[in-house]
């Protein structure tokens, strides 16, 4: 058996770069951290094969000086920390003085620095050799041949390809990150990128283009111990595969599903269950509530008061979604005249939707590259400038004034309507379901569950998944109204029901509901059941689509849109409800505004 022995520091610095660098990406990482932390306001990057072959990362910050070289690859040596103090109140993104040691035990490294109060610039490499080498003032790193005394290492690296992508998925959040620094990266003798330093906003735009940045919304709150800034997407830019989800936690970007979900939480119904929203949000808390030294590549950390910037997070930005006109504005200079009346291909209450009528009342038409919008009564153009001027009689003086005034049913399907600024066409099932929805749910905070007995108990047969949905649910089900017992086998006896149900099938109701219920993944809590319940109840007593209505049952859809105001822009499942075309738009396409 082998005695206790000390390890080579050779040795220790490989095992150690096992932790801090694990590819091309994590000395990107470390390296550009530093520069930031030397106050850089200019940060170059250059690539060859991923970084595999080669990095290169020049820096206009304070540097280094000459007599701090024979330390710079030492592990544990750093200029950000002397105490405990220090490290409890460390506000540096790179502290711990792991990252050159571990870089240059497993790569060739040649440093060169030209701080301010030296006459010249000093370069060491891995023999720990200094010479001077003519430079700007600054910094520049160069890392060769990763992993090529490891080669047990570098055959676990991905191809070059990908691990390009790895470094620019990070150089663009430390990017977003840090919009007050210029970042510039070339790969492969190619300019990728060149970000020149701005706000945070401009940012946005820089990287991910002025469309998307318009229809991002601003998130704002300040108190003691925690700011909140930065933007969330609009509804309609939340995605169900990959999206941009950013957390930047004082200067460094932070991987916390946490509060990811406190974010997916404060959109609610705005969006689908499976979709997830698009954020960007800058939180700058006090050091000491905020632990960054729990990875070894700090990219998680450790809340001293998760659970109260959980809920400052939702109220933020529900504030930010309630201040917000959210409907969605067609742009048709880009969208294809099918995305006027567009519906996602799987839609949860798509069993539940009627046929449409073969005979619409209005045909939406895309002939080339000019967009036609024809009727049997002419252009829904002209039909609509015809009627701009005689809409007086959509309201009687007892009536309160609308901000929409209904024109037509579209295939017993869709109201269309004109404001002050455009046509708006609003999806009749999706709007009447959120406005009863919105109903249900004040009833539901408002008083106690209501139930009505029944006269003779009504038996159920269920499936075996059925009666075990309904095991795991009974007792919070009875809190909002259900009386239900167990018969033995698969058949259950329903003694009382919720009032929103009373006048329903039961067999169809109870079914259809404990269905949503094992969809959602069993929901826990009251509120996350009754919220299952108000869907469903809402769902099946609003609108049909396919349904035809009257002028006045329009007008009465409308005026009850607007008593809920900010929640009416989508159905609780985050389908929209209207869409929105100005008048400036049909102006454009009609040449009559450039």
């Amino acid at each position: 058996m082998t005695k206790i022995h000390k390890l080579s520091n050779d040795l220790i610095n490989k095992i150690a770069a096992g932790e801090v660098v694990e590819r091309p990406s994590s000395i990107v990482k470390e390296l550009i951290e530093n520069s930031i932390d030397a106050g850089s306001t200019k940060i170059y990057i250059t690539l060859k094969e991923g970084g595999i072959d080669y990095i290169r990362i020049v820096d206009n910050g304070k540097g280094l000086s000459k007599e701090e070289f024979g330390l710079l690859f030492e592990r544990h040596a750093t200029s950000k920390i002397n105490s405990l103090h220090d490290l409890e109140n460390n506000l540096h993104l790179g502290f711990r003085g792991e990252a050159l040691a571990s870089i240059s035990s497993v790569s060739k490294v040649k440093f060169m620095s030209f701080p301010a109060q030296q006459e010249s610039g000093f370069q060491i490499d891995n023999t720990g050799e200094i010479k001077p080498v003519p430079m700007p003032k600054g910094t520049q790193i160069e890392i060769k041949d990763l992993f090529y005394n490891v080669p047990v290492r570098k055959k676990y690296l991905k191809t070059p390809s990908t691990e390009y992508k790895n470094c620019l998925t990070l150089l663009q959040e430390y990017a977003i990150c840090h919009p007050e620094v210029e970042f510039s990266l070339t790969h492969n003798d190619k300019p990728i990128f060149k970000y020149k330093a701005t706000n945070q906003q401009d940012r946005l735009a820089q990287i991910y283009g002025e469309d998307f940045s318009e229809k991002l919304l601003p998130v704002y709150y300040s108190g003691a111990d925690l700011k909140i800034e930065g933007f969330i997407g609009k509804p309609e830019l939340a995605v169900s595969k990959k999206t941009e989800q950013h957390f930047l936690i004082n200067g460094r970007p932070i991987k916390t599903h946490t509060f990811n979900y406190a974010i997916k939480q404060a959109f609610g119904s705005l969006i689908f269950p499976q979709e997830k929203p698009q954020f960007f949000l800058w939180l700058t808390l006090d050091p000491q509530d905020v632990d960054m030294n729990v990875h070894p590549r700090k990219t998680e950390a450790r809340f001293h008061f998760e659970g109260i910037i959980f809920r400052k997070l939702i109220r933020a930005v529900k504030q930010s979604l309630e201040q917000t006109d959210l409907t969605k504005q067609l742009d048709l200079a880009k969208s294809s005249a099918e995305s006027f009346i567009s519906t996602p291909t799987s839609h949860p209450d798509k069993q539940f939707i009627n046929p449409r009528p073969t005979k619409s009342s209005f045909n939406f038409q895309n002939p080339g590259s000019s967009y036609k919008i024809q009727g049997s009564k002419g252009s829904l153009i002209d039909y609509f400038n015809q009627n701009r001027q005689k809409n007086d009689h959509l309201h009687t003086p007892d009536q309160p004034e609308n901000k929409l005034k209904p024109l037509v049913q579209i295939e017993n399907s869709y109201i269309l309507c004109q404001s002050s600024e455009s046509i708006v066409i609003i999806d009749q099932h999706a709007a009447h379901e959120r406005v009863l929805y919105e109903k249900f749910k004040s009833e539901a905070n408002s008083q106690k569950a209501q139930s009505q007995s029944l006269l003779t108990p009504i038996q159920v047969q269920l499936t075996t998944q059925e009666v075990e949905t309904l095991r795991e649910s009974q007792e919070t089900l009875s809190k909002i109204g259900f009386s239900i017992s167990n018969l033995g086998d698969n058949t259950i006896a329903v003694n009382a029901v919720p009032l929103k149900f009373s006048k329903n099938s039961l067999d169809t109701v109870l079914k259809g509901l404990l269905d949503d219920i094992s969809s959602q993944g069993d929901p826990e809590s009251l509120s996350e059941l009754e919220d299952v319940v108000i869907n469903y109840a809402a769902c099946r007593g609003a609108i049909k689509f396919g349904q035809p209505l009257t002028r006045d049952e329009m007008i009465a859809l409308i005026q009850e849109m607007e008593k809920i105001q900010h929640k009416q822009y989508s159905c609780p499942h985050g389908r929209p409800s209207k869409v929105e075309i100005t008048f400036k738009d049909l102006e454009k396409q009609f040449k009559r505004l450039k």
